[in-house]
């Protein structure tokens, strides 16, 4: 395949968009599950061990209380991540002078390869993690948590299509 080529130009609220995408890859459903469970039985532990009472009451009691507390360590979390998330690419963008760069991606067979007025990244099809979209972007990951994001609006479908088609040929994993 002959290399093709699609540019656009960095956008806080896009990037912000794009970084609320990849925590809610992580995080959404399994993960609150895993989390409510887990904190659940160690608040459970916690409150029994200062009881004597052994009785299958005490011990449901003692559940919906740990239950109670894990949803209320969910909820704070979650104030957290609405304020950390926001911050954390606001300053990213700042810091890198993101502001009307342009990044060009261009691809063949064998690599990817990103490039601004900055940096120049090339990788090839197997040095990438995994890959994820929705109906507003495509993410591609270098390691389980970094993220580069593609705003479809801003790329054509052709193009769009055949990266994906190149991260499925080389068995780049879709999340």
């Amino acid at each position: 395949m002959s290399e093709r080529k699609f540019t656009f130009q960095y956008d806080y609220a896009e990037m912000l968009a794009a970084s609320w995408f990849t925590v809610r890859k992580r995080w959404m459903w399994k993960g609150v599950i895993w989390y409510i469970a887990l904190m659940t039985l160690i608040m459970t532990a916690i409150i029994k061990v200062g009881s004597d009472d052994y009785s299958v009451i005490s011990f449901v009691a003692s559940a919906l209380a740990g239950m109670a507390i894990a949803i209320a360590c969910l909820l704070v979390t979650s104030l957290y991540w609405l304020w950390c998330v926001p911050r954390s690419v606001r300053k990213a963008y700042s810091q890198l002078r993101l502001d009307g760069e342009s990044v060009e991606f261009s691809f063949d067979d064998a690599k990817l390869k990103i490039a601004d007025s900055t940096t120049t990244l090339a990788l090839p099809w197997n040095r990438w993690v995994k890959w994820a979209e929705n109906d507003r972007f495509l993410l591609l990951y270098r390691t389980s948590t970094y993220a580069h994001y593609i705003p479809k609006s801003e790329v054509q479908a052709e193009q769009t299509d055949a990266l994906i088609a190149e991260l499925n040929g080389a068995g780049v994993k879709k999340i």
